[in-house]
């Protein structure tokens, strides 16, 4: 699991197996049929992309708050931001092979019992360079779904259930040339994600399906009835994660889209898009290799089933995987996703604002110690540096800042620059008295033990 109250700043550039583009003329002089709003293909950061989209049911960065709400409060301590820039080849969204580009991101704060989240990510995007026919004028055209949630989580039922719920802007864009239009609609989100025991979580989330209408009588003198209405469907996500320690994790999601009215690709309207409800397994692995003061090297691997959506192709299966190798305060990643008529590399950099302060002493070392191991047992079950919201019966001998604590970090943070640049030591935070913590409840001997993590240190 990544350290609580770790902040990420990161730009990701994220490029495809470039294929051959071309213009071609749209075979079609006036579009009569609907757009679909979602497609198969796993988004998010290379965290996410690796475990295939598993990681829904055990969620770990900013990119699960797209799809769980209630991730941050139970299974999340951090303070998170990114900011991704991709760039995407489907020759299934887009059969002329042309990139799609795409900004995605967002911002969450795990404060439990309490989780907080703000997200932003394309689940569909048609792009290609088109002229209609009898004419020899080319335009860049772009049909794209672009969404913005705000979520809100809450620890319910002595401290095993979170519930979550996000506000969700649906914004349909429509771009022909300089000619651009677009529609927006609110629509809500429920997630849960449940700690059966063991560390074993239920995950399940559902949001109904819409319809954003839009003006027929908007277009252009090159293509009228460009702007159709865009379908949405509902999506239900169910999974289940396991997570034994902090290092390593694995889980399960199913994924259903459900079928919508009548639509079909931009490229071609004689190709259906959702018509029917698809099933779409997604499993995933993360695994902390090693993990010492200044040094954090991380493993995911995965795949995922997405059933066709269009009526002229068949699934395809992905097969997935990242790694990412964090010295210091920097943050460095590399990732595929590979199947047929789609190759995704991921690369990227990035900034841990939080370790950088840590690392100049601007903010106190953190109070949950590195494990200092190189390939830790993954099966070995500890509670040492997991979220309190899954751990927080078990015994422990290190746990995270509370809110107060961070206040007074946050506070005390211009004065300890000015004492560092004017070479003084700087002064240590206070801590805020904290409540005695529960009793954990007495557990059976075949139960969770911190054995290994306390004698690694």
């Amino acid at each position: 699991m990544k350290f609580r109250y770790s902040l990420l700043i990161s730009a990701v550039l994220a490029g495809s197996l470039v294929f051959d583009t071309f213009s071609a003329p749209l075979p079609y002089t006036r579009r009569t049929r609907a757009y679909s709003g979602w497609d198969g293909a796993v988004r998010g950061d290379s965290t996410s992309i690796g475990m295939a989209g598993g990681g829904n049911a055990v969620p770990e960065s900013i990119a699960t708050a797209e799809t769980q709400p209630a991730s941050f409060a139970l299974s999340m301590e951090s303070l998170e931001a990114q900011i991704n820039r991709v760039r995407i080849v489907d020759r299934y969204a887009n059969p002329q092979g042309d990139v799609s580009r795409e900004t995605q991101g967002g911002i969450g704060l795990g404060l439990p019992p309490w989780g907080f989240a703000f997200t932003f990510y394309n689940p569909m995007t048609q792009v290609g360079r088109y002229s209609v026919p009898g004419s020899t004028v080319e335009h860049d055209v772009k049909v794209s779904l672009k969404e913005y949630h705000f979520g809100v989580s809450r620890i319910l039922v002595r401290d095993r259930l979170s519930v979550g719920v996000s506000a969700e802007i649906l914004n349909a864009r429509y771009e022909f040339g300089a000619g651009k239009h677009s529609r927006s609609k609110l629509m809500p989100r429920l997630g849960v994600l449940y700690n059966i025991g063991d560390r074993v979580v239920f995950s399940a989330s559902f949001r109904p399906g819409t319809n954003l209408n839009s003006d027929l009588s908007v277009g252009t003198e090159f293509l009228p009835g460009f702007v159709q209405p865009m379908y949405v469907p509902a999506q239900l996500a169910a999974g289940f994660g396991y997570l034994p320690n902090r290092y390593f994790r694995m889980g399960f999601n199913l994924y259903v889209p459900f079928a919508h009215g009548e639509s079909s690709l931009l490229a071609d309207e004689s190709v259906s898009v959702g018509e029917k409800t698809t099933f779409h397994p997604r499993f995933g692995m993360n695994y902390i290799l090693l993990e010492y003061q200044h040094l954090k090297i991380e493993l995911d691997g995965g795949a995922y089933y997405e059933a066709s959506r269009y009526s002229n192709r068949s699934g395809r299966l992905h097969k997935t995987g990242a790694i990412d190798i964090n010295p210091a305060f920097f943050n460095t990643s590399m990732g595929f996703d590979i199947a047929n008529d789609y190759k995704n590399y991921i690369f990227g950099v990035g900034i841990d604002i939080v370790r950088t302060l840590r690392f100049f002493d601007i903010i106190p070392k953190h109070t949950v110690s590195p494990t200092n191991q190189t390939a830790p047992n993954p099966m070995r079950p500890s509670a040492e540096g997991m979220p309190e919201g899954l751990t927080s019966r078990e015994p422990k001998t290190e746990s995270g800042p509370d809110l107060e604590d961070v206040g007074q970090i946050i506070k005390d943070i211009p004065k300890r620059t000015l004492e560092k640049l004017s070479g003084e030591t700087p002064t240590s935070s206070k801590p805020s008295k904290k409540k005695p913590k529960k009793k954990p409840r007495k557990r059976a001997a075949n139960s969770d033990r911190n054995d290994g993590d306390e004698a690694s240190r």
